[in-house]
């Protein structure tokens, strides 16, 4: 049971939910609101519960966008990966793509080869590809990204669509600096 319920507070259904239950208890609160004193103050409680429903877990669960931008950069920094890198992606003539889905924050704004990264869902992708004429291999998919509770993080990616490179990465943050304790590409 509270495997389900992390899980759900891990996912954008989550907020789906909370946004139910807040327009239900708004629903209910006008209702109410020619009723007697009693009922107002019941009201009031229970949407200073909601409240405290919202904001709770996303303070246990959530990590902040800062700490997402930073350990993807990390990763597309990465030692590792540099022999994987070819000519054209180097002097920033094919783009550097990661793929968006529930894990990568909208607002990522990450850097390679002096180029801003183009974050874009496959089908955004399939639009760019009809525009731009060159080729699109170069992307990362973060496949798995697992922050725990003691600071540290788990990132298990591949970086291209043909001839996939496998990467896996472990950080720990110290002192407000996530520092890479472990990583492996290839």
């Amino acid at each position: 049971m509270i495997g389900i319920i992390v899980g759900i507070l891990n996912s954008k259904l989550y907020f789906h939910v909370v946004f139910l239950i807040v327009l239900f208890g708004t629903k209910t609160y006008l209702k109410s609101y020619n009723t007697t004193r009693k009922h107002l103050k019941l009201n009031a409680m229970k949407r200073f519960v909601l409240i405290l429903a919202v904001i709770l877990p996303l303070s246990f669960f959530a990590q902040s966008s800062r700490d997402i931008n930073t350990v993807i950069q990390k990763t597309l920094d990465l030692h590792a990966l540099k022999n994987y890198f070819n000519d054209d992606e180097k002097a920033g003539n094919t783009p550097i793509i990661i793929i968006n889905d529930d894990k990568i924050p909208n607002n990522l704004i990450v850097f390679k080869f002096d180029k801003r990264v183009k974050v874009m869902t496959f089908e955004e992708m399939e639009v760019f590809r009809s525009v731009y004429q060159g080729n699109l291999d170069s992307y990362f998919i973060f496949e798995v990204m697992d922050f725990t509770d003691d600071n540290q993080v788990t990132i298990k990616a591949t970086f291209r669509k043909n001839d996939k490179i496998a990467i896996n990465v472990n950080m720990k943050k110290e002192n407000n600096n996530w520092i890479v304790t472990e990583s492996k590409a290839g």
